[in-house]
């Protein structure tokens, strides 16, 4: 299944997907969006693409990888000259690859954040 990685050197940083045929699990989407999102994957080619669902001249986005592994995305509007961050990933910090480990699972709101999956012990207890 297609999924995009981020790595830093041969350390895994982000990780989205795999494709679920609709969008790429793992990224965020507030309410009715007005982009679409595309992921073209075959012999020829590989890419992602969003693009307006609606016809928009109004404004531009671009997504950017910064130098510490973070995928921003940024909009400008025809009425500006500035370039507004819109969205930034990884959003929370169970979005950064393997952060509760192989077999943990992250609690938004658990104390502590990360924890085992049910049932799971560890054996040097």
């Amino acid at each position: 299944m297609p999924q995009v990685i981020v790595s830093k050197g041969t350390t895994r940083m982000l990780r989205l997907g795999p494709w679920n045929g609709v969008r790429l699990n793992g990224v965020y989407v507030r309410g009715n969006t007005i982009y679409g999102s595309n992921f073209v994957f075959n012999e020829n080619e590989s890419y992602y693409m969003f693009k307006p669902t609606v016809s928009n001249d109004e404004e531009v986005t671009r997504v950017r990888l910064s130098n510490s592994g973070n995928l921003v995305r940024f909009v400008i509007y025809n009425s500006s000259t500035e370039w507004r961050t819109m969205s930034s990933m990884p959003y929370v910090l169970c979005d950064r690859y393997g952060y509760c480990g192989a077999n943990g699972v992250y609690r938004i709101n658990g104390n502590p954040i990360c924890d085992c999956l049910e049932g799971f012990t560890l054996k040097s207890q």
